[in-house]
């Protein structure tokens, strides 16, 4: 069974990973993120928010690595990648391989969205 787990940004601060099982509670703060069960590779939990560097080599030719945002929507946790003129969301679970990548999240890390 998955891991039910959040975490928080809050007042500028990303919080400590928490889980409602042990009386943690997210009540009071302004985002609260999914962990989405996923590890990238380096062992790294994928929460909803990050922003990961995905292989797409079967999508695109050139790069091989695209950076997605990780999303919930239609009940279903997906990749986020901007194309040129256009936007592309995948199935994260489709989309995630060995070479998954956390590299920041969109709270901390905005500016890797303008890279």
């Amino acid at each position: 069974m998955r891991e039910i787990k959040f975490r928080a940004w809050d007042d500028g601060e990303m919080s400590e990973p928490f889980d409602l099982e042990h009386g943690d509670s997210f009540v009071d703060v302004e985002i609260v993120m999914q962990y989405t069960g996923l590890r990238d590779k380096n062992g790294v939990e994928i929460y909803e928010g990050d922003i990961v560097m995905v292989e797409v080599s079967h999508l695109m030719p050139e790069p091989n690595l695209k950076k997605a945002i990780v999303e919930f929507r239609d009940l279903s946790w997906r990749f986020q990648f901007s194309v040129p003129h256009d936007e592309v969301e995948c199935y994260a679970k489709e989309w995630y391989s060995e070479h998954t990548e956390v590299i920041g999240n969109i709270h901390e890390n905005s500016e890797l969205l303008d890279k």
